[in-house]
C-alpha cells in the first residue's frame, strides 16, 4: 500500500492533530508487518495471525466500530502509526461525505503526554461546547504510550478509556510485555491487539 496526501488532505490530519512527520509518503504492506505476540506471562500469551488479522479487518470497515483497540510495536513504532493514520483518514473522509451522521463532529488524534493538561479527557467530559460528541461518537487515537511510563500518564489514559465507552479508540503502543503492562497498570484485560513490526526494521524494542 503507497501512503500519500494531497495538499487539502494534508491540512485536514493536521487540524485533527496528526503529526507533520507521520504524514510524509511511505509504502506498507500490512500482512507482512502482522506478527504472532507471544509473551512470557503466567498463564503464557499468544495472539495469533489469524487473529489480528480479523481484527485489523473489523478496523477497517468505515467507520470503525465501536470498540478499544491497541496497536502495539517494538521496533516499527514510526511505521506502525504511519499506518493507522491511513485508518485515521478514512474516518475523517466519512465524517465529511455524510455530515448527516456524522454532524460535522471529526475524530481526534492525540497524544498523550505527562503533563497535568489532558485535552481530550476535557472533550470527553463535554466541557468544550464547539466539540461536543453528544450527536456522534468520532474515532479516537491515543498515541504516545510506552509500557514503563509513569502512573500520571497511565491515570489519564484510565481515564481516556472509562469515558470514551462509545467511540472507537486506536491505543498506541510501544515498550516490552504490553499485555502485562495493560492488564497489571491500566485494568485492561484481552484487548482487541494489532503487533506490527516492519519486516526490514532492525530497530531494537524501545
Amino acid at each position: 500500500m503507497k501512503i500519500a496526501y494531497k495538499e487539502n488532505q494534508f491540512k485536514l490530519l493536521r487540524v485533527c492533530g496528526v503529526p507533520k512527520g507521520l504524514l510524509r509518503p511511505s509504502t506498507i504492506n500490512i500482512k507482512r508487518c502482522i506478527q504472532t505476540h507471544d509473551e512470557d506471562s503466567d498463564p503464557p500469551i499468544s495472539i495469533t495471525f489469524a487473529k489480528q488479522i480479523k481484527t485489523l479487518d473489523a478496523i477497517r470497515k468505515i467507520p470503525t466500530p465501536t470498540g478499544l483497540f491497541v496497536f502495539y510495536s517494538g521496533r516499527s513504532y514510526e511505521q506502525m502509526r504511519q499506518y493507522v493514520v491511513t485508518q485515521f483518514w478514512n474516518n475523517l473522509h466519512y465524517c465529511f461525505k455524510d455530515l448527516t451522521v456524522s454532524k460535522g463532529v471529526l475524530p481526534v488524534w492525540h497524544y498523550l503526554d505527562s503533563g497535568f493538561k489532558n485535552e481530550l479527557l476535557h472533550l470527553l467530559m463535554e466541557k468544550d461546547e464547539q466539540k461536543q460528541f453528544t450527536n456522534y461518537q468520532p474515532l479516537l487515537v491515543v498515541d504516545g504510550i510506552h509500557s514503563s511510563q509513569g502512573t500520571n500518564k497511565n491515570d489519564k489514559l484510565r481515564d481516556i478509556i472509562n469515558l470514551s465507552g462509545s467511540h472507537p479508540v486506536f491505543i498506541l503502543l510501544s515498550g516490552k510485555n504490553p499485555l502485562e503492562f495493560l492488564a497489571n497498570d491500566i485494568g485492561l484485560f484481552k484487548p482487541n491487539f494489532i503487533r506490527f513490526e516492519s519486516e526490514n526494521s532492525k530497530e531494537r524494542v524501545l
